[in-house]
């Protein structure tokens, strides 16, 4: 759990990594990995907050599943994007094989990046849409605490747990991600 001015970045021994936002709230229910054969399972419940996810070997072969209040959201190979909230989850598919979205027995599967679906509580999944670099961009505002968020943003907090103590490198020094979570240049 987060507070206001909180934020946390979890990174996983298959090089999944979690970023979790301020005023949140999630539950790692499963994490079970092999890394011999580098498959495993992990599965979230997230009940309130931002979230971006951006899966490492588990998700190569297995979903990572991800339990809100009014879905349950698949990742495979990807990186997505979740505003959780007690009324409706946005899940927003940023780059990646695949991303599911389930609600009430129906089932929307995502293949193209940059598209998302909201779905209410008690109701079903909506249709996938694009979304604009206005829309990511306010969800990425989100996952940091700033002015009016009850605390400072990355840039003017010199001790930010974002602004020096991530090097944007996977556990083997050589993965970097973009501005959006997602592979780097070097890495597409």
């Amino acid at each position: 759990t987060t507070k206001a001015d909180d934020r946390a970045h979890l990174m996983f021994l298959d090089g999944t990594a979690l970023t979790i936002g301020p005023d949140a709230s999630v539950v790692i229910d499963k994490f079970v990995y092999d890394p011999n054969t580098k498959t495993g399972d992990l599965a979230l419940t997230a009940t309130k907050g931002v979230f971006r996810l951006v899966g490492g070997k588990i998700s190569k072969t297995n979903p990572i599943t991800i339990t809100t209040p009014s879905s349950t959201i698949g990742i495979r190979g990807g990186v997505g994007m979740f505003d959780v909230s007690s009324k409706e989850t946005k899940s927003y598919f940023i780059f990646g094989f695949s991303m599911t979205v389930g609600a009430n027995g129906r089932i929307e599967t995502i293949t193209r990046a940059g598209k998302w679906v909201t779905t209410l509580f008690g109701g079903f999944p909506g249709n996938p849409s694009l979304y604009t670099a206005a829309i990511l961009n306010g969800v990425l505002g989100n996952l940091q605490a700033g002015p009016g968020k009850g605390g400072k943003s990355d840039a003017d907090n010199k001790s930010g747990c974002f602004s020096k103590g991530n090097s944007g490198k996977g556990t083997d020094g050589t993965r970097s991600f973009d501005k959006f979570g997602g592979p780097g240049p070097n890495n597409r």
